[in-house]
């Protein structure tokens, strides 16, 4: 099961792209995704959703789109509950944004370590150039007489 922030906002179960429906259940799974393994406040999250002009039944309507968060995904455990706060219940590249963040990870791996074969490929050039250069140089040197060199 992974999440989707990357696009529209759904969750992907096996095959099955389910998408979420609602600004504010999305903006409590994008929360939730992206602090993925951390505990997010309910305070918080009712931040998020409501920007400081929260209902007196923020709580009560948070709490209901966490309960379709959990149908949705068919998993009693998908945001499991912490004291005052929720958790997104996966492990792992449990969103597309960690995937994505790792793959740009790695990918600065792999440039680092072309980079530094190239250098070292030019800096063996470079001694051959050199070495070439002072090979051409001395023959030429032995041979001026033949060249019309004094």
């Amino acid at each position: 099961m992974q999440v989707r922030l990357l696009g529209p906002i759904d969750v992907m179960v096996g095959e099955a792209a389910r998408p979420v429906s609602g600004r504010r259940r999305k903006a409590v799974l994008a929360v939730l995704g992206l602090r993925a393994g951390e505990v997010v406040s309910t305070d918080h999250l009712v931040d998020v959703v409501w920007g400081g002009e929260a209902p007196a039944t923020a709580l009560n309507t948070l709490q209901q789109h966490v309960s379709y968060l959990r149908s949705l995904s068919g998993v009693r455990d998908f945001v499991v509950a912490h004291g005052r706060g929720y958790t997104l219940g996966l492990a792992g590249e449990s969103t597309d944004v960690h995937g994505a963040e790792r793959l740009i990870r790695e990918g600065q791996h792999v440039q680092l370590a072309t980079l530094l074969e190239l250098s070292a490929a030019m800096q063996s050039l470079a001694h051959a150039t050199a070495d070439h250069k002072e090979a051409v140089a001395a023959f030429m040197e032995k041979r001026k007489p033949e060249f019309g060199g004094a």
